[in-house]
């Protein structure tokens, strides 16, 4: 799970880790779950934001 300003830096490392063994990287959206008190929109690193990250870094992605 990505969180903004926590962990949103291991992106790439991670991509990169997985992607020389052949892995497919999935990220978790942080999001509200049945109402967890501790959710914060404001923590949110979205899909697009995520995918921009890597393109940045690797190019253009394939779905």
């Amino acid at each position: 799970m990505i969180i903004k300003n926590y962990n949103e830096h291991q992106i790439i490392p991670i991509t990169e880790r997985f992607s020389e063994m052949g892995v497919s990287v999935r990220f978790i959206e942080y999001m509200d779950v049945g109402g967890t008190k501790n959710w914060n929109p404001e923590q949110v690193v979205f899909g697009d934001e995520i995918r921009t990250i890597i393109a940045t870094r690797f190019g253009r992605l394939n779905r």
